[in-house]
């Protein structure tokens, strides 16, 4: 019988995308994965952050770390490859980083800090990058989320193309997180209190604040559409330091910054949103997009890398260079286009499909 242990680092850190995609697939493979025919363990370094109970996946801590910058390299590069070839398992790894010998079956969300070095300082990049050039060339098998991701990895890394699959991100966590309301969450009466912005209407943008990201696309556009709100969810990391973003004291009055939320309060704001913006210059998936078309409501984005790939003809599409759209004008195409398209993008991209397609590689390989 074959043996895998996954990394399951992503049950010690707060959820983002590439976390939120490795607990989605794991989640839902403990209740599909056939154990007649793979053993499946899931080693953790340190305290859980998510909640998981595994019936069929099992979940071992044979070494305890503690949660900083060196014990988490230590226990990727050391404790984790070496439990693995004790007990004979196959290293499964769902979150960019994996060991660099014996590296398993890796999941390369982007490579951003290869493809567009100049959103980012050298010493940023090169961690990063020393990580997928080893682990791509020890690697057993490679997944990426989609097939621009893999062109990409091909042309950086010279990984051979054979050995990557795509299975890409889903959208039903969004649908199954609890519904929320503004008495019971700080940030959402802090909105209607002192902004009115569910009465006045606005446009929302979920993200990491990352150069790449282009939310200096936003600012200048919510000044020239000085009659909207424009919410931006996400943590801060490295400040709005893209060209032509501004200082912050050139950050008009109708933007607001709500820092990072749960699921909860992001259902909630995507709900009674006017429209999801995503002016990317890069995105692995893209994924508040397909939680905005769960969810009914219209998504304007970049038409850069993955998103015309990934979302087709279901979104309105601006340019991330240019900024002097009236965003009221195009949200009747952006409407139109979610109605007449949604339900073709939901069926090709959702957890259970990507969840079968991950348990027949396990299978398989």
């Amino acid at each position: 019988m074959k043996k895998y242990c996954i990394n399951g680092m992503f049950l010690c850190q707060r959820m983002t995308g590439i976390e939120r995609y490795a607990y989605q697939i794991v989640s839902r493979m403990n209740h599909m994965i056939d154990t007649d025919k793979v053993q499946i363990e899931i080693m953790i370094p340190f305290e859980l952050m998510a909640d998981f109970k595994g019936d069929k996946i099992r979940l071992v801590q044979p070494v305890k770390r503690q949660d900083s910058f060196l014990q988490r390299h230590y226990w990727l590069n050391v404790d984790f490859p070496k439990y693995c070839k004790k007990s004979g398992a196959i290293g499964v790894n769902f979150c960019n980083l994996a060991p660099m010998r014996n590296s398993g079956i890796v999941t390369i969300h982007d490579i951003i800090y290869k493809s567009f070095p100049q959103f980012f300082s050298f010493r940023r990049r090169l961690l990063p990058d020393i990580y997928y050039k080893v682990a791509i060339r020890h690697s057993k098998h490679l997944v990426t989320v989609s097939a621009y991701t893999k062109k990409e990895i091909v042309k950086y890394y010279k990984a051979n193309a054979d050995k990557i699959d795509i299975i890409g991100n889903g959208y039903e966590h969004i649908l199954e997180a609890k519904d929320q309301k503004i008495e019971d969450s700080d940030i959402l009466k802090s909105l209607d209190r002192d902004y009115h912005v569910f009465d006045k209407g606005y446009y929302l943008a979920i993200s990491s604040i990352s150069p790449h990201k282009n939310f200096s696309w936003v600012i200048e556009e919510a000044k020239t559409n000085p009659d909207n709100y424009f919410v931006i969810v996400g943590a801060s990391t490295y400040g709005l330091t893209s060209p032509n973003s501004g200082s912050e004291a050139d950050i008009p009055s109708n933007v607001i910054f709500t820092g990072y939320l749960n699921d909860t309060d992001n259902k909630y704001l995507i709900s009674h949103s006017k429209a999801l913006l995503m002016p990317s210059y890069c995105e692995g998936f893209g994924l508040p997009p397909i939680e905005t078309l769960a969810l009914k409501k219209p998504i304007i984005i970049s038409d850069r890398t993955c998103l015309p790939e990934i979302y087709d003809n279901s979104a309105c599409y601006i340019d991330p260079d240019k900024t002097d759209y009236k965003l009221d004008q195009i949200l009747d195409q952006a409407l139109e286009n979610m109605e007449e398209n949604r339900e073709k993008i939901l069926a090709a991209h959702n957890w259970t499909l990507s969840t079968e397609l991950w348990c027949n590689l396990l299978y398989n390989l």
